[in-house]
């Protein structure tokens, strides 16, 4: 067998196997106690924000409880135009989030992945999540986080994966 294959049949192996590890010692910045899961489990209400996200990346539908389908990567534009597109339990306000309001749902107390499983399941770890900020001094550019340590980092054309959220009631 190749070297190259090898490598691809470890890593491969290594994102699907090896599972969520948190510092025991840190208090968690998430706790499920925090979420109340609504509309048929498909949004959570963030208790401390008051914010009404989606359980699934963008793209995904929640099946018994597990994100399925073909999760689908945008550019920022149309992260936005999806949103604004978006029915999801009836609601017509769905946006991007900002880096703030994405940042509040990242777990810092794990990683791989650094966020609440049970809240939200099945997130992709393997590419940043986009928000609606923009960088500073780049205005083109804008704000993103990757759910496998919870870093933010500033992204341009890429086509990255989006998580909408509205404003709770």
């Amino acid at each position: 067998m190749s070297k190259i294959i090898m490598i691809l049949l470890f890593y491969s192996f290594s994102f699907s196997v090896f599972s969520q590890e948190c510092n025991k010692l840190t208090p968690r910045y998430t706790p499920t106690k925090n979420f109340k899961i609504q509309q048929n489990k498909q949004l959570v209400l963030d208790k401390k924000t008051g914010l009404i996200w989606q359980r699934c990346s963008l793209g995904l539908s929640l099946v018994k409880g597990h994100c399925t389908g073909n999760i689908k990567k945008y550019t920022i534009e149309k992260a936005k135009k999806a949103a604004k597109l978006s029915h999801l339990a009836g609601f017509k306000d769905w946006r991007v989030p900002t880096i703030k309001e994405l940042a509040s749902i990242a777990e810092l107390a794990c990683f791989k992945p650094a966020i609440n499983t049970t809240i939200f399941p099945n997130t992709n770890t393997l590419e940043y999540y986009w928000s609606s900020s923009p960088y500073v001094g780049a205005s083109f550019d804008a704000w993103s986080i990757d759910f496998y340590y919870g870093y933010g980092s500033r992204e341009r054309s890429s086509e990255l994966f989006a998580r909408l959220v509205r404003v709770g009631q």
